[in-house]
């Protein structure tokens, strides 16, 4: 499960919204709390905490607006999502965020579903904030983004499953979960224009839909480089760079958005992993100490930030409700 362990949610309608945590094309995402939680909270039954406020969190996602595209987006992520929790994948299952329950016939017609809440940034803010706040992006951090990403999705495609939407804001990092140690482990998020073939998808189909993952993952991978222009002239990092240039520019859709079979046989991202994957495990583990530290203070940065938030939100919702009851 990706974030901290809190009971299954059978109706994320019977959940308050504390405060907002994302936006999508269809759907907001808020940091949740049980109902009776909260009032337990405003009657004085239980003394606030903000870590045990923490530990009964979950994110609950609802539309935002009320028509059959985004009815219908929000079924089919609930429904990739049953796909891959069900597929038992061991320490690989925390690199996708987990579904803890849903509502999809609501009475409002605002369907939603809840799944388990992290704490960290998305790799798009974390990466922009690096080169804010430290002047560059790890060049560890990165090994460890494309190690942990393509590492990802190749499982989910052997599975004919294909996340559709792969962008960083889309790869949350998540303080709870270390795979490496002093790294927060990746997980993908968003999974609404996911599709999982059947017996119906042809093979080329399958084969353009693994392109569309594959050339979407190296684009995320070089943009995040392109923030830090260091990649590009360090001769050691060049190789892998030029390699993550050349096959987002290879796998690019057609004019017309379409994504075709390419002309080389070596373009999944496993094959990938299997020219550079050493060499990027080797970069993330020799990373010095202070870069660790570095990468720490950036994720502290928004973790006491959400906690600031979360408090202040939380307060606020109590307050009103004891204010209610009198």
């Amino acid at each position: 499960m990706a974030g901290v362990n809190i009971p299954e949610v059978e109706d994320p309608m019977r959940y308050i919204d504390v405060v907002g945590a994302g936006e999508g094309r269809y759907g907001c995402t808020y940091f949740s709390l049980p109902q009776t939680y909260c009032e337990e909270i405003s009657n004085g039954k239980v003394i606030f905490s903000l870590s045990e406020v923490k530990a009964q969190l979950c994110i609950v996602k609802r539309l935002k607006k009320e028509d059959a595209d985004s009815k219908e987006e929000i079924e089919n992520e609930v429904a990739v999502l049953k796909a891959v929790q069900a597929l038992e994948l061991g320490h690989l299952q925390h690199r996708f965020i987990n579904l803890l329950g849903s509502d999809l016939q609501d009475p409002t017609n605002k369907p939603s579903y809840a799944m388990g809440v992290i704490f960290g940034p998305n790799v798009a803010e974390f990466s922009l904030t690096s080169v804010r706040k430290l002047g560059y992006i790890p060049k560890g951090f990165i090994a460890h983004i494309c190690l942990q990403l393509f590492e990802a999705v190749a499982c989910l495609n052997r599975f004919r499953i294909f996340h559709g939407d792969l962008h960083p804001s889309n790869f949350m990092l998540n303080p709870s979960q270390q795979h490496f140690s002093g790294l927060p482990d990746l997980v993908l998020i968003d999974f609404g224009m996911s599709y999982v073939a059947d017996g119906s998808t042809s093979e080329t189909g399958i084969v353009c839909l693994a392109v569309e993952d594959a050339s979407r993952a190296y684009l995320s991978i070089h943009e995040i480089m392109g923030l830090d222009c260091s990649f590009e002239m360090d001769p050691e990092w060049n190789p892998f760079f030029s390699a993550i240039s050349y096959l987002r520019f290879l796998l690019a859709p057609t004019e017309d958005g379409e994504y075709e079979c390419p002309p080389i046989d070596k373009w999944r991202l496993e094959d990938f992993l299997g020219v550079f994957g050493d060499f990027a495990i080797q970069q993330r583990t020799d990373m010095p100490g202070d870069v660790l530290i570095d990468i720490e203070s950036v994720m502290k940065g928004f973790t006491d930030a959400n906690d600031k938030k979360l408090q202040a939100a939380v307060h606020r919702i109590t307050s009103n409700k004891g204010d209610d009851a009198a």
